[in-house]
């Protein structure tokens, strides 16, 4: 049992939005701190007592990957099956609420190509939109602790099956990114998440294996996005992927102009059509 009851809502409402003055258990300390660091946010932090569970035992032959059916989680599940891990993919349905339909139908496509077993827990409502607060430090178009919290909804999966380790996308090529639904000049200056970085995870995976009871590994496989858009490819899955953040309505309608990328699975105007476009004249 927990000594103290913590849990992905709690620790998702810790930080989101993201406000001066947090209270957070003090083995979250590290992975606060660096997330101000990171995004320079000057966070006042109170410390309150640490979660800790009982032990339990976790096998280190087992994967956990958060899939969305992009480039660089399908990736992991390659790279995963190729380093003899056994897979298990998870799905956070309604954490991107404006693609989420298609999302889910490519992830599920693809781990049926896979031979794998997907696992969707869902975002809840209620949490949906507290990152738009006008309390938020820090404006952006999704939480800044999307991944983090994504593992804590794991917990079942995790102690169920006793997986010990966690295949994490590393941001590779130093992909900015932008605030699209921001006019403001201070907000469209160019931004790179905490969530893609090493130290992230190096800072939360003591946290998450202090809330399972066991030791939790990180795994960074790493290779640039045209390099894994090839071997997706070379699997014949690379058309299985989905990556645009176009509504499905509008992506349907793109795809019959004649400026289609030659991909099913691009619209070709959204920024992630664009941005993987460019990766593809390395390939091609």
């Amino acid at each position: 049992m927990l000594f103290n009851f913590f849990d992905a809502v709690d620790f998702y409402q810790s930080f989101t939005p993201i406000k001066k003055n947090i209270q957070i258990p003090k083995n979250l300390k590290s992975f606060a701190e660096a997330l101000s660091n990171h995004h320079s946010l000057d966070l006042n932090i109170e410390l309150t007592e640490p979660i800790i569970s009982e032990k339990t035992e976790l096998n280190n032959k087992k994967a956990l990957v958060l899939f969305s059916s992009g480039i660089d989680s399908t990736w992991n599940l390659v790279k995963g099956i190729d380093l003899g891990f056994e897979i298990y993919p998870v799905y956070i349905k309604g954490i991107n609420p404006s693609t989420s339909s298609q999302e889910l139908k490519a992830c599920q496509d693809i781990v049926d190509n896979l031979g794998l077993q997907l696992t969707v827990y869902k975002h809840p409502h209620s949490l949906k939109y507290l990152h738009r607060s006008e309390s938020n430090l820090f404006d952006t178009v999704e939480s800044l602790v999307k991944l983090q919290y994504s593992l804590l909804l794991c917990k079942d999966l995790i102690l169920k099956e006793k997986i010990g380790n966690v295949i994490v996308t590393v941001d590779e090529d130093n992909v900015i990114y932008h605030n699209p639904n921001s006019m403001r000049d201070e907000d469209n200056k160019q931004i790179k998440w905490f969530s893609d970085t090493i130290i992230s995870m190096e800072t939360f995976l003591p946290f998450l294996s202090d809330y399972i009871g066991a030791e939790i590994k990180g795994i960074y496989p790493s290779i640039q996005k045209h390099e894994k858009i090839k071997c997706l490819m070379e699997k014949g899955i690379f058309e299985l992927t989905n990556s645009c953040v176009c509504n499905p309505v509008f992506k349907a309608g793109h795809r019959k102009k004649h400026y289609a990328p030659k991909y099913e699975n691009m619209c070709g105007v959204c920024w992630k059509c664009k941005e993987n476009l460019k990766f593809l004249k390395l390939v091609e």
